[in-house]
């Protein structure tokens, strides 16, 4: 499904979009709200991972150099 950006936060961290299929305005549970502020990625990956680290396939697969523990232990 395709997005619409329909607004962004001041300070860059929120997007605001809706499915780009819906031509008008959508009712107000239709939006969603895109976080893209760093700590709310890693808050919401250490609930899933854990404090496990990565596997050298994991690593491999990622375009940047990681750190040593993305999660608290």
């Amino acid at each position: 499904m395709s997005q619409t950006f329909m607004s962004v936060s001041d300070d860059g961290k929120v997007l605001l979009s809706k499915p780009s299929d819906d031509s008008e305005v959508p009712a107000s549970g239709d939006f969603d709200a895109v976080r893209l502020d760093p700590a709310v990625w890693r808050s919401k990956l250490c609930r899933v991972v854990g404090g496990q680290s990565f596997t050298a396939a994991e690593e491999s697969a990622v375009p940047a150099e990681l750190p040593d523990r993305v999660c608290p232990g």
